[in-house]
């Protein structure tokens, strides 16, 4: 089994990628960065405001991490314009989407994605 694993983490580090980590508020998240850090086969954004990451990533190692603020970052409010857009016809106004961004983190990671950001 760990042969599978290691040929996995081989193929991710040949093609690297950026993983979303949009679940700022778990330790788990930050267990998770350092383990991916120091396998160094992805890049890493988390979605955290300042203060989750004073509060829950204390003690973790946040180097070479881009944090993105889904609250106050400057990409929310094109995020709510094209996640409303998205979802109009069931209704979703620029309001609503935006209170779904700052809330659900998410969203937020899904529209990183969507975006190619």
């Amino acid at each position: 089994m760990s042969s599978f694993i290691e040929e996995v983490k081989a193929k991710a580090a040949a093609d690297r990628k950026t993983i979303v980590l949009p679940e700022s508020n778990d330790k788990r998240t930050y267990e998770a960065i350092e383990m991916i850090k120091k396998e160094n086969f992805a890049d890493l954004v988390l979605v955290a405001t300042p203060e989750e990451v004073e509060k829950y990533g204390a003690g973790y190692d946040l180097s070479g991490v881009t944090v993105v603020d889904p609250v106050g970052g400057p990409k929310v409010e094109e995020y709510a314009e094209k996640f409303a857009e998205l979802r109009k016809s069931k209704g979703m106004t620029y309001e609503q989407a935006l209170a779904i961004l700052k809330k659900d983190y998410t969203y937020y990671g899904v529209m990183m994605v969507k975006t190619k950001d």
